[in-house]
């Protein structure tokens, strides 16, 4: 059974990384476990409209669980059924009754909206920590977004085989910066590690992408950033763990 001061710490990063994977695996693995993470967000965002939350969890709250259109969205609605339940009663017999009845249905359902978002997110995750797929002769697939993309902030996991000689990497842009050439660097803890250029846009599955090689015995593992520019300036970041 887990306790609500660890789903409180997994929401707002307070518990160390390694403790939120295996968080984030045993959600993906219980939904009884997913469906208490939810009502303990919606509790949070409940005691953040009513400025109930400590400072600490506040800022946390500011800083992790508004970090997306979605996530905004959850508040906007908490914030809106406040103001409803904040209107004065209108002096009849039965009142009580039915506004506890009408604050249970619109809990529930609250709880239920919040679930379906979650179960898109984490699907949506999910996808993007993927092993890399084979492709032929050891040249192998993945593909990232990028943080500033669709409120994409999670770091895909990439499982690289032993037997892996060289990994592709297909980076969807957006649209509106699509350009003739780009250039990317890939960085470890700083160190460039791997750059190629020149990288053209192409369109595939209704997403436009820029596709790079990388020899695998250059990738050791870790955590990397890969930076993509045009003309020398900078278009996207993407980020992703290499595992082996």
């Amino acid at each position: 059974m887990v306790n609500r001061e660890a789903m409180i710490a997994y929401l707002l990063h307070q518990m160390p990384e390694t403790e939120r994977l295996d968080f984030a695996e045993q959600c993906f693995a219980d939904p009884d476990l997913t469906a208490q993470l939810s009502i303990a967000e919606a509790e949070l965002f409940d005691a953040y409209v009513r400025g109930e939350l400590p400072r600490e969890q506040r800022e946390g709250v500011e800083g992790y669980l508004l970090s997306s259109d979605v996530q905004r969205r959850k508040l906007n609605f908490t914030a809106a059924l406040h103001a409803v339940l904040r209107r004065p009663p209108r002096p009849r017999v039965q009142w009580l009754t039915l506004c506890a009845a009408a604050i249970f249905v619109v809990l529930v359902g609250v709880v239920f909206w919040i679930e379906r978002e979650n179960r898109e997110l984490r699907s949506e995750i999910a996808s993007r920590e993927q092993n890399a797929r084979p492709i032929a002769g050891g040249v192998y697939s993945a593909s990232l977004i990028s943080s500033g993309l669709r409120g994409g902030s999670a770091v895909p996991s990439v499982v690289l085989p032993n037997d892996a000689r060289i990994l592709q990497l297909d980076l969807e842009l957006g649209e509106a910066e699509r350009r003739a050439r780009y250039s990317a660097t890939l960085f470890l803890a700083g160190r460039r590690v791997w750059q190629e250029e020149p990288l053209r846009p192409d369109t595939r599955a209704q997403a436009l992408l820029v596709s790079m090689w990388i020899p695998a015995d250059v990738l050791a593992p870790g955590n990397y950033t890969l930076a993509l520019e045009s003309g020398g300036n900078p278009v996207f970041y993407y980020s992703l763990k290499i595992v082996r």
